[in-house]
């Protein structure tokens, strides 16, 4: 079951010092953003932190944040959080 501290834990870990580790977290968000149950609390603790890691000096850092925002736009809860974060600024 997803619940609030899973996707809190886990979007912290995407500020990790180790790359391996931010990697690691966004594909692990990538796995919850098809679930309804996480989408509500992604918005309130995930999207800033994914906005960081698209601009981080790693690039599978930066392809495991692409891979979640690819997931994300394939729900329409997903769609909603992208465009209420505002993070297709940032994607373009």
């Amino acid at each position: 079951m997803i619940d609030q501290d899973m996707v809190t834990i886990t979007a912290a870990l995407m500020k990790h010092r180790n790359q391996e580790v931010r990697e690691q977290a966004a594909l692990l968000m990538g796995s919850f953003a098809t679930h309804s149950r996480a989408s509500p609390h992604m918005i309130s603790y995930t999207f800033k932190n994914l906005n960081e890691i698209l601009e981080d000096k790693e690039q599978s850092v930066r392809n495991a944040a692409a891979v979640v925002f690819k997931k994300l736009s394939l729900t329409p809860s997903g769609r909603e959080c992208i465009r209420d974060s505002n993070s297709a600024v940032n994607m373009i």
